[in-house]
């Protein structure tokens, strides 16, 4: 779909992190992501961009791999993907 291809985009841009992406793509709102991880509306904010979401800790990636029902290593991944592109 035409959202899951801009959403790529973006991601691969490193305008967003796989955390909006998943959010988006799960139609949740920044208060039912916050309800259902048990993670701050201001921290999940900060997750949303690639910058901040390199500083989520272990508990907090678990947190929204349950949410989003996939794995931690998915998410950690975007990150490796992310800094491989902005390398070229």
């Amino acid at each position: 779909s035409n959202l899951v291809n801009s959403l790529n985009d973006q991601l691969s841009k490193g305008s967003i992190s796989i955390i909006q992406y998943y959010m988006v793509l799960e139609e949740l709102t920044l208060s039912e992501l916050s309800a259902r991880a048990g993670i701050r509306k201001s921290k999940i904010k900060k997750h949303l961009k690639p910058d901040g979401f390199i500083k989520a800790t272990v508990g907090e990636l678990l947190r929204y791999a349950r949410v989003f029902n996939v794995l931690p290593s998915e998410l950690l991944r975007s990150l490796e993907n992310q800094s491989e592109s902005n390398k070229e």
